[in-house]
């Protein structure tokens, strides 16, 4: 007959993993305006780019940093330094060239939207509305700074861009 012998017994394992604290977003961006990448030119705005390359560096940016980082660490009480660029679009000339670009592109009326711009370091901005359950609704790339008066920005000639990532990859 074949000896006993002490097995030790087998320990189940803890099933109880630690709850995961998710990061609670301060915002959330909605993409409800498909044309917000739509390019607009005027006599004082434009938002076209000079080619495919440019897009690409600056589609990156916007999806890779600056888009992120709002949704991590940004919420509209936030006074800090590294959100300098995150602010309400006054009652001023970069409100009526901002507004005279969404309601060309989108079809809508600007006077109750509640006008915001983000970006960070360079001249890439996001304008977009911000609703009082702070989704961030993008409307428009300001991809050269030019809502507001700048002499670092302005003073390129950029008439002669007329790349539309819109128009380019459409399929319509």
């Amino acid at each position: 007959m074949a000896k006993k012998k002490n097995v030790p017994k087998v320990q189940t394992p803890n099933s109880r993993i630690p709850n995961q604290d998710l990061p609670r977003n301060n915002v959330k961006f909605s993409f409800y305006y498909d044309r917000w990448l739509k390019s607009y030119s005027s006599s004082d705005f434009t938002n076209y780019l000079n080619s495919e390359n440019m897009y690409g560096k600056y589609i990156t940016e916007l999806f890779n940093i600056i888009i992120p980082k709002i949704t991590k660490d940004w919420s509209p009480k936030t006074q800090s330094s590294q959100f300098l660029h995150c602010h309400k679009v006054g009652n001023d000339r970069a409100f009526r060239r901002y507004s005279k670009a969404i309601e060309a592109i989108h079809q809508i009326q600007t006077d109750q939207l509640d006008l915001w711009q983000f970006g960070f370091t360079g001249s890439l901005r996001i304008i977009a509305h911000l609703s009082g359950d702070n989704t961030i609704y993008p409307l428009l790339i300001d991809y050269h700074h030019l809502g507001y008066d700048s002499i670092k920005y302005n003073g390129i000639d950029r008439s002669h861009y007329s790349f539309c990532p819109i128009d380019n990859y459409s399929r319509h």
